[in-house]
This record gives structure tokens, C-alpha cells and sequence, in this order.
């Protein structure tokens, strides 16, 4: 089965190259004018790209429903190996889930580099970073 971003990519493809063959259809049409089977394309065309269009529209949507979810296994108390392993255990080996892990590991370093030597008193005092939630929204 394909992750949902092979998908994605595979439909923003075909609308691009969908896209392509319309211009250069009405290119065609303009100076020479079209055959019965170019013609045919051409008026499908238009059809194909609305369709492409719409499940891109589903698939970024569903990308979307996930990020929830993820904020909140990055944002848990779990500690930073934990949270790895919810994050790849619950979403595969996807690039949302590998921006996510990135996104943790970067805000744990920025951590690291702000605060040294602060132990956090408490094992429930949740720390926002917003390098975390910036990589989590461009997914």
C-alpha cells in the first residue's frame, strides 16, 4: 500500500503534467487547430484536472487530520525515545512522521543549548517549542 505522501506526490504529478498537455492542446488548437482525437483530450482535459484537483484536496485533508495527533505525542510527557517510537509505531516511515522526529529532536537540542544545566523540577512541565510545531505545520 502506498504511504498517503507517494499519493500525494503521484496526483500533484499527473495534475502537472495534465496541466502541461492543456497548454500545449490550446497552443496547438491556436496556430494549427486539432484532430478529432486531439480535440477529444483536449475537451477531457479540463475533467481530469478538477478531478486531480479534488483528491489532492482529500489527501492534503487527511495529512491534516494526522498533525493533532502528532502534536500530541511530541508535546507528551514520554521521554525523547519514547516519543520516537509512538510517532514511527503510529505513522510508518512517512515524511510527516520523519519531520516530525526531526522536529523533536531539534527542539530538544535547541533545549539543550538554551538551558544546560535546568533539570525540569517536575516530570509533567511540558515545554512548546515552536520549531516543533513549525516543521509539524509544513507537513
Amino acid at each position: 500500500m502506498q504511504t498517503i505522501e507517494v499519493q500525494l506526490a503521484a496526483r500533484a504529478t499527473k495534475l502537472s503534467t495534465d496541466n502541461n498537455r492543456l497548454e500545449e492542446l490550446t497552443r496547438l488548437k491556436d496556430t494549427r487547430g486539432l484532430n478529432e482525437s486531439k480535440q477529444k483530450e483536449f475537451d477531457e482535459l479540463p475533467d481530469k484536472i478538477k478531478a486531480n484537483e479534488e483528491l489532492i484536496a482529500d489527501i492534503k485533508g487527511e495529512i491534516a487530520s494526522k498533525l493533532p495527533t502528532i502534536r500530541d505525542t511530541v508535546n507528551s510527557d514520554a521521554t525523547v525515545g519514547e516519543k520516537l517510537k509512538m510517532i514511527f509505531r503510529d505513522y510508518g516511515m512517512t515524511i510527516t512522521s520523519i519531520l516530525a522526529s526531526i522536529g523533536l529532536l531539534i527542539g530538544l537540542i535547541v533545549e539543550a543549548i538554551k538551558n544546560p544545566l535546568h533539570h525540569h523540577p517536575h516530570p509533567h512541565h511540558h515545554h512548546h517549542l515552536r520549531y516543533q510545531t513549525t516543521l509539524l505545520e509544513k507537513c
